[in-house]
């Protein structure tokens, strides 16, 4: 007993969909890993760090706060999420006091780091003062 034709189509179609999803999404990565690297060397710290999971949110926050350890609020449920969009806009803080690019890091972290990456004008000014 097996599926007739129009169930296989719209498996077919719903898998196609899913790989094309995944490809994006992996190409997305790659991306943030690369402008991410780029804002590393700005701020004086290797690129590679940027490529490694985890260890480039501690960076992050190295870089942002002066110690790495608030990284591991992102650890914490309901919270993480929050902590990361703060770690987010923290380090692009480090960067620019634009409020249009701070906006942009909190709710699209890939555009708003492309634009720091892409856009010299931009230099790493130390952690930021809470």
């Amino acid at each position: 007993m097996g599926y007739d034709e129009n169930t296989l189509n719209a498996m077919h179609m719903a898998l196609g969909i899913y790989i094309l999803l995944f490809l994006v999404m992996i190409f997305v990565l790659i991306l943030y890993c690369i402008f991410l690297s780029q804002l590393f060397r700005r701020a004086g710290e290797a690129g590679w760090k940027a490529w490694i999971p985890f260890y480039a949110q501690y960076t992050m926050a190295d870089l942002a706060f002066g110690h790495g350890f608030l990284f591991l609020l992102m650890f914490v449920p309901y919270i993480g999420q929050v902590a990361l969009i703060i770690l987010n806009i923290m380090f692009a803080k480090t960067f620019t006091d634009r409020m249009s690019i701070l906006v942009a890091v909190g709710l699209m972290p890939f555009i708003g780091f492309m634009i720091i990456a892409k856009d010299d004008s931009f230099e790493y000014g130390g952690p930021v003062t809470l």
